[in-house]
């Protein structure tokens, strides 16, 4: 077109723009790339960063149980007392691992019996105060009475006392401490 409108120096004109575009638009087309993708990836980092503020947590985490990291189907219970765990003493039980947990009314007062690989933990649910907690492998026997459970603990140990009322609670609670104390000591 050039050549016609402008002769020999049109013919140069056009040459120089088509051989130039042959080089520039590809360029031209791999920055526009990475400018876009960058502004992409900045404009989602901003509504992430908008939603992870104004969203609340709709469930408490879930439970992985035992040092082996089991994983179960998410139970409610389970999750609080995990949250429990990490609350109570300043965080003192926080890096233990979860077996097992029994939730149980004694008179007017409802009671957190906690088993992790490292403790076993008695604590009273409205305070969050920690009656005893004893070492896991400390845990020998557990002897069965009318109103409750006593651990025995290995030699040198204080024995600690469970008040428990209801016999029906109180051969559950046993069945289960058993189990623990029969893994632990396997």
């Amino acid at each position: 077109m050039e050549t016609k409108k402008s002769g020999f120096r049109g013919f140069v004109k056009g040459s120089f723009s088509g051989i130039s575009g042959v080089f520039l638009k590809p360029l031209s087309g791999g920055l526009d790339f990475i400018a876009k993708s960058t502004e992409g990836v900045k404009n989602t980092a901003k509504l992430f960063g908008t939603r992870v503020q104004q969203t609340d947590r709709k469930r408490l985490p879930r439970v992985i149980y035992s040092n082996q990291e089991t994983i179960k189907s998410y139970q409610t219970v389970d999750a609080y007392i995990q949250n429990v765990l990490v609350s109570t003493k300043d965080g003192k039980f926080k890096n233990d691992h979860f077996v097992d947990a029994v939730v149980f009314q004694e008179r007017s007062s409802k009671f957190f019996l906690i088993m992790t690989e490292e403790h076993v933990i008695l604590i009273e649910s409205s305070q969050k105060s920690v009656k005893w907690d004893v070492l896991a492998d400390h845990l020998t026997t557990i002897e069965q009475y009318e109103t409750g459970l006593q651990l025995n603990l290995a030699k040198g140990k204080k024995k600690v006392a469970i008040e428990i009322g209801d016999l029906k609670l109180n051969y559950s609670i046993y069945l289960r401490l058993g189990n623990f104390v029969a893994r632990n000591n396997a």
